[in-house]
């Protein structure tokens, strides 16, 4: 380390901490613009999330739909030729009864 004189001019203490401060909080502002965009870019990525998870939805809504109306109309025909089952079968029954006089 050398000492000498030094003919320039020194500023005050108070200066340069005002300078220090104002480079300081420049810095907090720039990483404070950088979390805002990183913020808006995460808030545009979950609005994008919850499009597709609501366009998920009302995709499968309507595809459950079209299954209950398919197994409704299968279930309805089914039960139609059971229904139709059962009575050929009730009037077999009553003709084996009339032919053994149990009517």
């Amino acid at each position: 380390v050398k000492i000498e004189e030094f003919d320039g001019r020194i500023g005050t203490i108070k200066s340069f901490i005002d300078v220090f401060i104002i480079e300081q909080l420049d810095r907090i502002i720039q990483i404070g613009r950088s979390y805002l965009q990183k913020q808006d870019m995460m808030l545009e990525k979950q609005d994008k999330t919850i499009e597709a998870i609501q366009d998920t939805k009302t995709y499968l809504s309507e595809k459950i739909d079209l299954l209950r109306d398919d197994i409704r109309s299968c279930m309805d025909e089914r039960f139609s030729k059971m229904e139709e089952e059962f009575n050929r079968m009730q009037e077999e029954i009553r003709k084996i009864k009339a032919k053994l006089g149990m009517e």
